[in-house]
C-alpha cells in the first residue's frame, strides 16, 4: 500500500480489529470445547463483510486518490474478504471438532494455538501497518507471516508423523489438516496485503 489514506485505512483497520475479535472467540471456544462464542462470531463476520462493502464503495467513489492507489486499496480489501471466508472455515471446523467430540493430541492443541497466537500477533501488526504505510513494519511483518508459514509446513509434517505412527485418528486428521491449510492461507493473504 502506498499511501495513508485518512478516509479508507481506519475502516480497513476496523476490519482487522474484528477479524481479531473473531479470532479470539475461535481460540476461547476451541479451549473450553463450546460452541458459545462461534455463533456470535459468525453473525460478527457477516457484519465485517457488509463493512467490506462499504469500504469498496467509499474506495472507488474517493475521486483524489490516485488508480495505483484505488488499486492498492481494493488488492487489500480483497485479501482481507479471503482471511475472513478462512476465518469462517476455521469456525465451521472447530465446530464440527466440538460437536461430534473429536479430541486432538496434545501436540496438535499446542500446534492450533500457536497458529491462533501468529494469526493475531501478524493481523495486529498488519493494522499498524495500514495505518502508517513503515516500510520497516512491512519487512517485519513478511517475515512474520513465512515464519507462521514455515510452521504451518512442519505442523504438516509433524501430523503426517503422528498418523503413521498411530498417535492420530482419521477423523481428527479430517479436521486438523484443513485447520492448517486455513491458517496458512490467512498468512499467505497477510503477506499479500504488504506486498
Amino acid at each position: 500500500m502506498s499511501c495513508v489514506d485518512p478516509a479508507i485505512n481506519p475502516a480497513l483497520c476496523g476490519i482487522i480489529s474484528e477479524y481479531r475479535n473473531i479470532l479470539e472467540c475461535i481460540g476461547t471456544d476451541f479451549f473450553k470445547q463450546t460452541t458459545e462464542c462461534l455463533s456470535a462470531s459468525k453473525k460478527k463476520s457477516a457484519s465485517t463483510a457488509e463493512d467490506a462493502k462499504k469500504i469498496a464503495l467509499q474506495i472507488v467513489m474517493n475521486r483524489g486518490a490516485s488508480d495505483q492507489a484505488t488499486l492498492e486499496k481494493n488488492e487489500v480489501l480483497r485479501n482481507l474478504e479471503y482471511m475472513r471466508l478462512s476465518l469462517e472455515n476455521i469456525m465451521s471446523l472447530i465446530s464440527k471438532k466440538i460437536n461430534r467430540r473429536i479430541l486432538f493430541s496434545q501436540w496438535a492443541v499446542d500446534e492450533i494455538s500457536t497458529l491462533i497466537n501468529c494469526t493475531q500477533e501478524c493481523l495486529k501488526e498488519l493494522s499498524e501497518f495500514v495505518k502508517t504505510n513503515d516500510g520497516e513494519m512491512k519487512s517485519f511483518l513478511i517475515e512474520q507471516a513465512e515464519s507462521c508459514l514455515v510452521f504451518c509446513q512442519e505442523y504438516c509434517e509433524n501430523h503426517k508423523d503422528r498418523f503413521y505412527k498411530g498417535q492420530c485418528m482419521l477423523e481428527s486428521s479430517a479436521i486438523y489438516e484443513p485447520l492448517i491449510a486455513e491458517f496458512s492461507n490467512i498468512f499467505q493473504k497477510i503477506k499479500c496485503c504488504v506486498t
